[in-house]
């Protein structure tokens, strides 16, 4: 996978002014970590997103087909604040490897996204078809927003990377701690192994929840899947 790439579908937002501020209050993590999810009142994930800090600016991107619901969500808060939101248009590319290109990387779990006007510094990388890229995501535990999961509420997803227990209030936090201290989501996004996929997976016989993703993983010799999923205490039929 070193020297690749693959295209995404993402869109960027640049905030300036007191952006550090205004976003600290909407997101469940600390701006000077990449992960973060932007909730509503009821604890629901509405984008999960990367953020990179530059100088006095701060970047914003996730999956481009919550644009819409992103600056819907955004509207109600950006009037009484002095933060000035607008879009970056421009490319988004994983870059699956070390070597640094573009100016403005968002670090990943491998590798980093970065922001490139041309796709000139590209050339001689191979880039990923989606089956490789699916592939690629399903054993580096990568699940994606529209894909495997859609507004589910935020600690459903396992997500202990975007998220801090210690910052101040933010936008669906009283919602998130209750549930961290007093009890456990009602379901868990969950990556499974099977020699056979099915259609549903079950626990007990009893259908738990659906496959989103899913590919034939050579690292495993099996099929790796996501899927949300209740009763994920219990043992997976075949899986």
């Amino acid at each position: 996978m070193n020297n690749s790439y693959k295209c995404l579908l993402n869109v960027i937002f640049k905030f300036s002014g007191d952006a550090q501020t205004f976003l600290n209050g909407l997101t469940t993590n600390t701006c000077d970590k990449p992960k973060h999810a932007f909730l509503d009142r009821f604890g629901k994930v509405i984008v999960l997103a990367d953020l990179c800090i530059v100088g006095a600016e701060i970047y914003v991107l996730f999956e481009a087909k919550y644009k819409d619901a992103f600056m819907q969500h955004l509207q109600l808060y950006l009037p009484y604040s002095r933060t000035k939101m607008e879009e970056v248009v421009t490319n988004t590319v994983h870059i699956l490897g070390e070597k640094e290109i573009g100016t403005i990387r968002f670090p990943q779990s491998f590798g980093y996204i970065t922001l490139l006007d041309t796709l000139n510094a590209l050339d001689g990388m191979q880039e990923l078809s989606e089956e490789e890229y699916t592939v690629f995501r399903l054993e580096n535990n990568i699940s994606v927003q529209g894909i495997d999961f859609e507004h589910p509420v935020f600690l459903e997803l396992g997500m202990d990377d975007a998220v801090s227990f210690t910052k101040g209030c933010y936008l669906g936090q009283e919602i998130v701690a209750r549930m961290h201290t007093l009890g456990k989501p009602a379901r868990k996004l969950v990556r499974l192994l099977y020699e056979k996929v099915p259609e549903n997976v079950t626990v007990a016989g009893e259908v738990v929840g659906t496959i989103t993703s899913l590919c034939f993983s050579l690292k495993y010799n099996k099929s790796l899947v996501f899927s949300l999923i209740r009763k994920y205490d219990g043992e997976i039929d075949n899986g």
